[in-house]
């Protein structure tokens, strides 16, 4: 190539759309029958080996001709080309643009564009170049007979910044490899420098790596033995049998028996599958034991058996999408369609099918989302300030228990989002799991964003009685909070109120009037972290709803219980550590359900989330320079 590729953000986006938009239509059908020469060559660009059927015009004209509702046309296609599909999932991220017209037929429609090869490749050196990984960008030369373009001056790869543009906003992180099956079957040539490569990304795009105990071979559900200790275990636990461990295979048969049906086991299970294993996988193996095999039964057992499995099996189903629908990617959601069309329908199982249909359509459209429903007719009116439309509103302006609240409903919402995969695999603080845990990673911050807040807040206060009065006001927000039953938010303003630059402010505390103290006092002790936080706890379990527990102490239990437990007892799944980990996790999603019944203010919301803090050295600077050591009250102003 001749320039540098210098790639701004908008270009990026640009030719990511242009990458993905469908080719324009064209007026007459073009045949095509590749020579069998060029067939080796073609099928790089190919879907697959469809592209070498042969196709009379009679056909292809009646296929063009089929009128399809535009409701159906995205199902008609996805069908028809799973590849396509996959592929879109792949782009979507990147692009928000799906688009199947530059990858039908490629190698009969080319897409002019789209990145060539060349650019790709030079994107793909200028990222080796700049890790370093020498040996594998003059290989690369070598391959593709193009010379490193090297830019003047780079501090970024372009290549990292292309895949990343796209996945900044997103939930989930797909992984780009384009078959599981295939990728794990591949051989791989021993480079160290590819491995390190991989490694890069991992954190990105990964998403399938598990770190699976790689002892366990992947057996198909029905050819695995029949249950024994060494694949399944079992406890006793009162007059209760539970499941200690298993291997995937026996988890998911448990879990779908025919005859024992656990509520308590079931609702673990989705709550922490993700910690061993994926959705796609999940979903695989599940279909997989709705066909039933014939095995040494005569014909009246098959069909009884068959018939109790398969109402079992669409029974997880239907529970598994009501309880946790956000865990389904398109993908999925397509899968479980074809199932219900192709498998269901086939089979004579109507009534299944209607069951599984309705249940996604509502979680579809949202009629099932009853976290964002609220109704605000038996909501207390709010309590607003005269000068509640003026653009300098500020925090002395509004009562504190109106305060109180909107922090609540800000605090509550994000709450209120967090699935249960995000406290799998200590996704908050792990690099290779953060894109799972983004609502848990932003409730953490808006709790340091209010300690901050309210020492900022304090410290802004250069007039020794005015600081006095700022305190008094968070001391009473704490209250509220504390009333509200949102301790959350009511240890994040306390936490601000210890903090080690306004602690020290001796006068300013010591201006305090008695029963402020005193309050500030027992609010303290509430929170003392004496004895694993003993009193919140005992408080917390008889506290009503809605409630906001304190998620920090919930992650130090979840961290106590991984550091407990091993992933893994004797080559099978540790079920038992699963069961730890729910019992923290049930109890958040009963505070989940129950909502606040405020009235948001707008107004006041906004201030309450656009904070402008002073950093840890400035905080420690000021406090000096307000109250400096030792000195006597008289030179304080």
């Amino acid at each position: 190539m001749s320039q540098t590729i210098v790639l701004t953000r908008e270009l990026k986006l640009e030719t990511l759309a242009k990458l993905t938009a469908p080719p324009k239509k064209k007026k007459k059908t073009e045949l095509l029958t590749p020579d069998p020469k060029d067939k080796k060559r073609l099928s790089r660009d190919s879907i697959g080996e469809s592209d070498y059927e042969t196709h009379t015009e009679e056909e292809t004209t009646e296929v063009e001709e089929k009128e399809l509702e535009k409701t159906e046309w995205l199902t008609h296609i996805m069908k028809k080309h799973p590849g396509v599909l996959e592929l879109r999932e792949k782009l979507t991220p990147v692009t928000k643009k799906p688009s199947f017209g530059t990858l039908l037929r490629k190698s009969q429609t080319e897409s002019r564009d789209s990145f060539s090869k060349e650019i790709l490749i030079q994107l793909m050196m200028q990222h080796l170049e700049l890790m370093g990984y020498n040996e594998t960008l003059n290989s690369l030369e070598d391959e593709s007979k193009l010379n490193f373009e090297q830019e003047a001056t780079h501090e970024e790869s372009n290549l990292m910044s292309l895949l990343c543009v796209g996945i900044k906003d997103v939930d989930k992180v797909w992984d780009l490899q384009l078959s599981y099956e295939g990728s794990r079957s591949m051989e791989l040539i021993e480079d160290p420098e590819v491995e390190l490569v991989d490694n890069d990304l991992a954190g990105y795009f990964d998403d399938e790596d598990l770190d699976e105990d790689e002892s366990q071979i992947d057996v198909d559900i029905w050819d695995e033995s029949v249950s024994t200790n060494k694949n399944i275990i079992f406890e006793e636990e009162g007059s209760r049998k539970i499941v200690s461990a298993g291997t995937l295979n026996k988890l998911i048969e448990y879990l779908s028996h025919e005859t024992i049906s656990d509520p308590v086991y079931a609702k673990t299970f989705f709550q922490t599958y993700q910690s061993f294993t994926t959705q796609g996988k999940l979903l695989f193996k599940l279909l997989r034991r709705y066909q039933v095999p014939k095995k040494n039964m005569n014909e009246r057992e098959y069909n009884d058996k068959k018939k109790k499995i398969q109402y079992r099996v669409c029974a997880v189903l239907k529970k598994w999408i009501e309880d946790h629908f956000s865990d389904f990617t398109e993908r999925l959601l397509l899968e479980i369609s074809d199932f219900i069309d192709n498998r269901l329908i086939k089979d004579d199982r109507g009534n299944l099918a209607k069951q599984l249909r309705f249940i996604i359509n509502q979680q579809t459209s949202g009629k099932q989302n009853s976290k964002d429903k609220k109704s605000y007719e038996s909501a207390p009116m709010p309590i607003t300030p005269k000068n509640i439309f003026s653009p300098k509103l500020e925090l002395e302006h509004v009562d504190e228990e109106e305060i109180a609240r909107q922090i609540t409903l800000i605090d509550f919402k994000l709450f209120s989002q967090i699935n249960s995969c995000e406290f799998l695999k200590l996704a908050w603080r792990n690099e290779k799991y953060k894109h799972r845990a983004p609502n848990l990673i932003a409730l953490n911050k808006r709790f340091n964003d209010l300690t901050e807040w309210v020492v900022t807040t304090i410290l802004k206060c250069d007039k020794l009685r005015k600081r006095t009065k700022v305190l008094i006001r968070f001391i009473k927000i704490a209250f509220n909070l504390r009333k509200l039953n949102n301790f959350q938010s009511f240890y994040s303003v306390l936490k601000g109120i210890e903090h080690p630059s306004i602690k020290r402010l001796r006068y300013t505390f010591e201006d305090l009037p008695r029963r402020f103290s005193d309050m500030l006092l027992d609010l303290s002790k509430l929170m003392s972290t004496e004895n694993g936080f003993k009193s919140y706890r005992d408080v917390l379990i008889t506290a009503n709803k809605p409630c906001l527990p304190f998620i920090a102490l919930i992650l130090t239990d979840i961290e106590e219980i991984e550091q407990k437990y091993t992933d893994y007892v004797e080559n099978l799944i540790s079920f038992k550590k699963c069961l730890q980990i729910s019992s923290i996790i049930e109890p958040l999603n009963e505070y989940q359900k129950k909502n606040y019944n405020f009235q948001p203010v707008i107004q006041i919301s906004k201030f309450l989330q656009n904070f402008e803090n002073l950093t840890s050295e400035k905080m420690n600077e000021i406090s000096l320079k307000l109250e400096p050591e030792n000195a006597i009250r008289s030179v304080i102003n």
